[in-house]
């Protein structure tokens, strides 16, 4: 009979044990949250669901604990509000407590109350930040486009903390004491990504609010345009994880994602010099990432290197920052009177008086002119150069010799002499070099304007390759066309890559202009572009004496 009695009181034990108290069965597991966007007109969304614009319910599920909303309006920065399933505890806890009136089980089912999801809650208001707006281009602002975004960051710099409660995150904490401190370093060599689809995505915002010409002009102006090279040399990866207990086997796990990044912005003009270089440290917005759904590390208490091209919430997270920065370098651009169109037009420096070559004549050989042709070797290539003094002055195309360190002018007989940039046009894109060498063959320019449509011309030049120097095609001028207050002439002469900066002749032996452009692309041929010469005169400040 006793030994009866203990199995049964054993059995009523362990059924009290394993049972769930008051509070796990009434709770219920979801709970109404109302979500609202402090932006105006913002649309909020939940997991790719649309809930609506303005203030929104609706009810969530105490499974997960942590999730993540957006807000996005046209013309402005998305923005993503993370929050969590918080320790407060539902009403119905209370009623846990009548489980000590159950013996021995009591204490044992209240525990297993307090650890399951459904008796803690949500707060009940959540509300997204500030929208950051990226305002329309302006008609007296510049173009942009993102050339390159790029990972250059020692493995000492990736660093990655791990959190299991928001409420331990500080996101002001980012000293280099609290980063040692808080942060393990990422396993791996260092990080290097010469180029990554930021940069399309940083276009396509762009382009939206007017800063990339969609137009196609042909003619573009050197003075409208600026390119932005971005550079991440720190990452720290926020990741948030926590599993809710009693959760099915079946529920994806889920976790937040934001990243803080130190970011060096290069500023650079149409012929991709420095103008401006600023570093942003910018710290993105919380997005949630669920292990099965976006093929992100949601499902563990880390994240990999590796996960830097997976992650679909790091992905979000680093677009998120960098259009945050965006917003910032713009603002930064203007305050500094970048941003402002100043085209420039000509070099008021003083007139350089040259001596004017006599031309060669109707009945000179064309292989005469030749001698005046130059090739223009350069650090990372070449381009084409025509003498227009006898005491050394050549004349090419600006972006032949931007930016490089060393110029080699190689002559129609092979010599060779170093080249120095006098002085240069952006908005007309040329360049006047000088040689300290003197009984040049050179070539007058045409200070005539507008030419005769339909005449035969020459362009001389050094195509493709060094080992085609001074070579000579024809063709005739197909048109004047008038651009951005210059005049180019239209021509049907062979112009390859290489001939930038040679010259268009007529049969005398005068320069008409400067070759400068070609249009390239299927079904097009027989469309190159030279700057009137009597512009360069006027660009670079020349007259003849």
């Amino acid at each position: 009979m006793n030994v009866n009695r203990m199995i049964a009181g054993g059995c009523l034990l362990a059924l009290a044990v394993t049972l769930p108290g008051c509070a796990t069965i009434f709770s219920s597991k979801m709970q109404k949250v109302r979500f609202s966007a402090t932006t105006p007109g913002a649309k909020i969304t939940y997991m790719n669901d649309t809930l609506g614009t303005g203030t929104q319910y609706r009810k969530m599920n105490k499974i997960r604990i942590f999730h993540s909303v957006e807000a996005s309006k046209k013309g402005y920065v998305t923005r993503s509000h993370g929050f969590e399933l918080t320790r407060r505890l539902s009403p119905t806890v209370a009623f846990g407590l009548l489980n000590f009136i159950q013996p021995l089980a009591g204490p044992f089912i209240l525990i297993y109350d307090l650890k399951s999801a459904k008796v803690h809650r949500f707060k009940p208001q959540q509300v997204v930040p500030s929208l950051v707006e990226l305002a329309p281009k302006q008609s007296d602002e510049k173009y942009l486009l993102v050339e390159n975004t790029a990972f250059d960051a020692a493995s000492k710099d990736v660093r990655i903390r791990n959190y299991e409660r928001l409420s331990k995150y500080d996101p002001r904490d980012t000293s280099a004491h609290t980063l040692e401190r808080k942060s393990k370093k990422m396993a791996g060599d260092d990080l290097k990504i010469t180029n990554t689809i930021f940069t399309d995505e940083l276009n396509t915002t762009l382009r939206d609010i007017g800063f990339i010409d969609t137009n196609k002009h042909i003619f573009t102006n050197a003075n409208n345009t600026l390119y932005l090279d971005a550079t991440i040399h720190k990452v720290v990866i926020n990741n948030f994880w926590r599993r809710a207990l009693f959760a099915s086997i079946n529920t994806p796990s889920n976790g937040l994602v934001c990243v803080q990044l130190e970011v060096e912005w290069k500023v650079l003009d149409y012929y991709k010099q420095p103008v401006f270089t600023t570093t942003t440290r910018k710290t993105s917005d919380f997005f949630m990432a669920i292990n099965g759904e976006d093929g992100s590390a949601g499902d563990r208490k880390s994240v990999t290197k590796d996960d830097l091209g997976l992650s679909v919430a790091l992905k979000k997270a680093v677009a998120n920052n960098f259009e945050l920065s965006l917003a910032e370098i713009r603002a930064d651009l203007s305050k500094k009177g970048l941003l402002k169109i100043g085209a420039k037009g000509a070099d008021t420096s003083n007139m350089i008086a040259l001596a004017r070559p006599v031309p060669p004549g109707e009945s000179a050989r064309l292989n005469e002119m030749l001698k005046s042709s130059v090739s223009i070797k350069v650090d990372d290539g070449h381009g084409s150069g025509i003498i227009i003094s006898e005491d050394g002055y050549i004349v090419t195309n600006y972006h032949v010799v931007a930016g490089t360190k060393s110029i080699e002018v190689i002559f129609n007989d092979d010599t060779r002499a170093t080249g120095k940039v006098i002085r240069h046009s952006t908005l007309a894109d040329l360049a006047l070099v000088k040689v300290e060498k003197t009984g040049l063959k050179a070539l007058p320019l045409s200070d005539a304007k507008d030419p005769e449509i339909g005449v035969d011309v020459w362009a001389i030049g050094t195509p493709r390759s060094l080992e085609l120097g001074q070579t000579l095609s024809k063709g005739i001028i197909s048109s004047v066309r008038k651009a951005n207050d210059l005049a180019y002439i239209q021509t049907d002469v062979t112009i390859s890559p290489g001939n930038s900066g040679g010259a268009l002749i007529n049969r005398k032996g005068e320069i008409n202009g400067i070759i400068t452009s070609k249009l390239m692309g299927f079904g097009t041929e027989g469309v190159g572009f030279a700057l009137e010469a009597y512009l360069v005169l006027e660009q670079l400040r020349l007259q003849y004496k």
